[in-house]
């Protein structure tokens, strides 16, 4: 597995959008929280237990751009 840290300019945006357009990129999410259970995310990322991404979502779980990728 590769890491990299992308530099914050148009160009990279656009290539990282092409890689997930294509498949060829998947963003590693660990957990999902709402904008209710903030505490609980929080608590879940000082206890150093993420192994991806925490995502807060402002919306419902089953609603929204998320759904996309779950």
């Amino acid at each position: 597995m590769k890491f990299f840290i992308a530099k914050l300019n148009n160009s990279d945006l656009v290539f990282l959008k092409e890689l997930l357009v294509a498949g060829k990129l998947k963003p590693l999410i660990d957990r999902r929280y709402t904008i209710n259970e903030v505490p609980e995310a929080v608590w879940y990322l000082e206890e150093k237990h993420a192994r991806g991404k925490v995502v807060i979502a402002l919306w419902p779980k089953n609603e929204g751009v998320l759904t996309r990728y779950a």
